[in-house]
């Protein structure tokens, strides 16, 4: 039986507005935008980002924006809010910090959007 260390998280939830050429190009540059919440890896689209057409964008991005989740904030208690600024591509976020969760640290294990690893506490 494998032991997994269990570290004390925080989900946080994302309003994020991006340039990009396609879903997989905003979640890169989204999480570049907010890397300083990140846990290990851990975030998703909630159903994927949504084109809104070329927008404020430079000429073959698109604008694309959707609600990205954290699922390990190792740097915020859940009562965290915070705005992000435009830079580059990034065109900004609204983020606020979700419920606890207990998250494996092992990197075997580790809790994403899509297969739900981390659990309520």
């Amino acid at each position: 039986m494998n032991a997994r260390s269990v570290a004390q998280c925080t989900q946080i939830y994302c309003q994020v507005s991006v340039c990009a050429a396609d879903g997989m190009g905003a979640w890169e540059v989204a999480t570049n935008g907010i890397q300083f919440l990140m846990g290990e890896d851990c975030s998703g689209f909630q159903s994927g980002p949504d084109n809104n057409g070329q927008g404020p964008c430079a000429l073959g991005l698109y604008e694309y924006t959707g609600e990205l989740t954290i699922w390990r904030g190792w740097v915020v208690e859940s009562s965290y809010y915070g705005t992000f600024a435009q830079w580059g591509n990034f065109l900004g976020a609204t983020c606020s910090g979700g419920e606890s969760v207990k998250c494996t640290s092992n990197a075997a294990n580790v809790p994403n959007a899509w297969n739900g690893e981390c659990y309520s506490v």
